[in-house]
């Protein structure tokens, strides 16, 4: 879940926050669920609108209480070389769809597929960096400025850190979030956990690779 605040000056001189729920998800259960509750913004796991993208149009033509929700696509956590016919895939489905808003990238390399996408577009398109993007201070989020419209801050940080870096990017216009309620994976590994401790059918890897096709 995402807290999505921006700064705003009170007649008193206080500091007050504009709050929107985002809210992710991975399954078709959770997303049914959200989109009852109409939350500002809905993240859909790529994996999931890949792989059932039929169902979720049909699902969100349904939904009349959408025209205030944003649909966004969280992409992978790891973009290697062999994924590049999934992300090919991906751009189309993106060309298609005119209810997808934007994407939240998880890497640099992942940032390079979504600019050049975005320029592709003949819609609005927002490009939103996640936590791993690892905006850890001003000179990452200046680095970042010219390609990411709005940052989600960094997990590691303490309240003085991330109080600093809130009014740095509070200064550049961009909008931020922070991750508030949800489960944090401890690791993320591109090599196979099974293969690395023993031994892998490939059963569970194949039948997601064909699912996808």
């Amino acid at each position: 879940i995402y807290d999505h605040t921006k700064k705003e000056k009170t007649d008193q001189k206080k500091k007050s926050f504009d709050k929107k729920l985002h809210v992710s998800c991975k399954t078709m259960e959770q997303l049914e669920v959200l989109l009852h509750q109409s939350p500002a913004r809905v993240y859909i796991d790529s994996d999931l609108w890949m792989h059932h993208s039929d169902r979720i149009d049909a699902l969100l033509s349904r939904e009349t209480a959408l025209q205030d929700t944003q649909i966004m696509l969280m992409l992978p956590y790891v973009k290697r070389l062999r994924d590049d016919s999934y992300f090919g895939k991906l751009a189309k489905k993106l060309r298609e769809k005119q209810y997808v808003h934007g994407m939240l990238v998880r890497t640099i390399d992942e940032l390079q597929f979504a600019w050049e996408l975005k320029k592709q577009m003949k819609k609005p398109f927002s490009i939103v960096g996640d936590s791993s993007l690892y905006v850890m201070n001003p000179y990452g989020a200046l680095l970042l400025r010219e390609y990411v419209e709005e940052y989600t801050l960094p997990l590691e940080l303490n309240y003085q850190e991330l109080r600093s870096l809130s009014d740095t990017l509070t200064k550049y216009d961009r909008p931020q979030s922070m991750v508030v309620y949800g489960w944090i994976p401890m690791l993320i590994s591109a090599n196979c956990i099974r293969k690395t401790s023993g031994h892998c059918d490939h059963k569970e890897c194949l039948s997601k690779a064909q699912a996808l096709e």
